[in-house]
C-alpha cells in the first residue's frame, strides 16, 4: 500500500468502525469527541469533503495516516504497514483532485501587523521581533472565502500557515533551511518550536545552521544539509514521531546531541515555553535581553556551539545564557508587550487604559499601564 493509497482511507468511515461517530454532523465536517482524551465539548473535526482530520485541544491535525500513527503510537513504516494487513474494511475516497476553488490560494504577503495574529503570537509567547523577521502575515483563499495567517516560507517558496483555528500550508510543501556556514547545526519539526528557540535564545536571526523538517515526513530531504554538519542538535517533538526522526538522523549522522531531553515533560519547545508554572528567572533557555537583541547584527553570524554544548538540565540552577536584566515583576509576560503595536493606544485614554485592566489583566505589570 502507497502513502497516497492509505491516506485515501475515508476518516469517517475508519472512526466508524472503530466505534467513534461525530456529536454534531454538518454537510461538509464532522465534530466529535476526540479519541485522545475525555472531554465533554466536541473539539475534533473531521473535514468530510478533503478527508483531514483537525484536534482544536491539542492544535494538531492532518491526514488519515497521521492519525493512525497517533492512535497507534508507531511510525510512518509501521502504520503503513498495520493498515495494509488490517482486517476491517475500508471506504476508500475516489482519487479526484481537489477543484481549484478548494485549493488553498496564495492572495498576498504583508509585514505582520494583524492585531489577531499578533494576539495569537503573544500567547503562544513567542516574541513579536523575532516573528516579523522569520515569517509573514499570509493571506490565502479557500472556496472562495478568504483567510489570514502566520506564513512561514520554506525553500521551494510555498509557506506554513497557522492561526489559531487553522494548520495548514501554500504548496509546494518543502524544508526550510538557514546556511550561516557553522560546523553544528540545529532541526526543528514545525517552525512554531523554531520561533520558540529564538525567543529563548533571544535572537531575532539563527546563529547557526538551521533546518526545519514543517512535517516529520520530510527528514529524508533534510539529510544531505544535516549530513555536512559534525554535530546536528535535535529539537524535536516528545511523540512517536520525533522518536522516529530521531533514529532516523542517529542513523546517518556521526554526532548527534537530542535537545528534547530538556523539555521531557512536554510535547514540544513550544508547549515547555508556554507553561505559565516555569520560573523564568531560572529558566535554562528564557533570558530575555532585548537591548542586545536590537544590537544584534544578523549579517555577522554568531558561533553558537558554546551555547548549545552546554545546555543544562531542566532541574540546573545554571544556565547557559547571560542572565535575565528584567525587573522580577514582569517577568511573567515573556516579551516586549510595546511589540503589539495594535495595542498601544492604551496609554492615549484613561477610558481604553481601565477597559486595559479589566479585559487584559496579563499585560499590567506592578500596578502601572506601559
Amino acid at each position: 500500500m502507497t502513502s497516497k493509497e492509505a491516506n485515501s482511507i475515508n476518516i469517517r468511515e475508519f472512526l466508524s468502525d472503530m466505534e467513534i461517530r461525530p456529536k454534531i454532523t454538518k454537510i461538509y465536517y464532522g465534530m466529535y469527541y476526540s479519541p485522545f482524551r475525555a472531554e465533554n465539548v466536541p473539539s475534533f473535526k473531521v473535514d468530510f469533503r478533503k478527508n483531514l482530520w483537525y484536534d482544536f485541544g491539542s492544535g494538531e491535525g492532518g491526514t488519515m495516516v497521521d492519525l493512525f500513527m497517533k492512535l497507534e503510537r508507531c511510525t510512518f513504516h509501521e502504520a503503513m504497514k498495520k493498515l495494509e494487513n488490517r482486517e476491517t474494511p475500508f471506504v476508500s475516497l475516489p482519487q479526484k483532485p481537489l477543484p481549484k476553488s478548494e485549493k488553498t490560494m496564495l492572495m498576498d504577503v504583508l509585514t505582520i501587523n494583524n492585531p489577531a495574529l499578533l494576539r495569537y503570537l503573544f500567547d503562544r509567547r513567542i516574541d513579536t521581533d523575532t516573528a516579523r523577521c522569520q515569517c509573514l502575515e499570509v493571506h490565502y483563499s479557500i472556496a472562495g472565502r478568504n483567510y489570514y495567517a502566520i506564513g512561514f516560507r520554506n525553500d521551494a517558496n510555498g509557506y506554513e500557515l497557522r492561526n489559531r483555528h487553522f494548520k495548514g500550508s501554500v504548496s509546494p510543501k518543502d524544508i526550510t533551511t538557514f546556511d550561516v556556514s557553522t560546523d553544528d547545526c540545529i532541526v526543528f519539526e514545525g517552525f512554531m518550536d523554531y520561533l520558540s528557540y529564538l525567543t529563548m535564545q533571544n535572537s531575532l536571526h539563527p546563529q547557526t545552521d538551521t533546518v526545519v523538517l514543517n512535517s516529520a515526513v520530510y527528514i529524508d530531504r533534510a539529510m544531505d544539509f544535516l549530513k555536512r554538519h559534525k554535530t546536528v542538535h535535535t529539537c524535536l517533538d516528545n511523540d512517536s514521531a520525533g522518536k522516529n526522526v530521531l533514529s532516523k538522523i542517529r542513523s546517518q549522522c556521526a554526532s548527534v546531541v537530542d535537545l528534547s531531553e530538556y523539555y521531557r515533560n512536554y510535547k514540544d519547545l513550544n508547549e515547555y515555553l508556554c507553561d505559565s508554572s516555569i520560573d523564568m528567572d531560572n529558566c535554562m533557555f528564557f533570558n530575555r535581553n532585548k537591548e542586545n537583541m536590537k544590537n544584534q547584527k544578523p549579517q555577522k553570524p554568531l558561533k553558537s556551539s558554546k551555547s548549545l554544548n552546554s545546555l543544562k538540565p531542566l532541574n540546573s540552577s545554571t544556565s547557559p545564557l547571560p542572565p535575565i536584566n528584567l525587573p522580577a515583576k514582569i517577568i511573567s509576560v515573556p516579551f516586549r508587550l510595546q511589540g503589539l503595536e495594535p495595542f498601544g493606544f492604551w496609554k492615549k485614554s484613561p477610558l481604553l487604559a481601565l477597559l486595559r485592566v479589566l479585559f487584559f489583566p496579563k499585560t499590567v505589570h506592578a500596578g502601572n499601564i506601559h
